[in-house]
């Protein structure tokens, strides 16, 4: 992991998941993750970075250096709209 978000999502992942060898490049689903988990993961990693991801954002964005780069761009561009994630966030239209 480079970067603090990948850091901090690979910490999330090999909690819910228990397993300690990730790679940020791994899909979350090949690794045995399922919607049970999925929901897990996108509620620690709201609670984590204060955001609003949605369920289908995991989906999208399956390994953590894509969710990573998701996270960052939403976070820098928080003060500002970012249409081309609104379908991820809660509370879009």
């Amino acid at each position: 992991a480079e970067t603090e978000t990948e850091v901090a999502l690979l910490k999330i992942w090999q909690e819910v998941l228990g397993i300690a060898d990730l790679s940020i490049t791994d899909d979350f689903f090949d690794v045995g993750g399922h919607s049970l988990l999925a929901t897990r993961v996108i509620m620690k990693i709201n609670e984590q970075f204060n955001t609003e991801l949605l369920f289908s954002a995991l989906f999208e964005y399956a390994t953590i250096e894509k969710l990573a780069g998701v996270i960052d761009k939403i976070l820098a561009e928080e003060q500002f709209t970012t249409p081309q994630f609104d379908n991820l966030v809660e509370g879009s239209l």
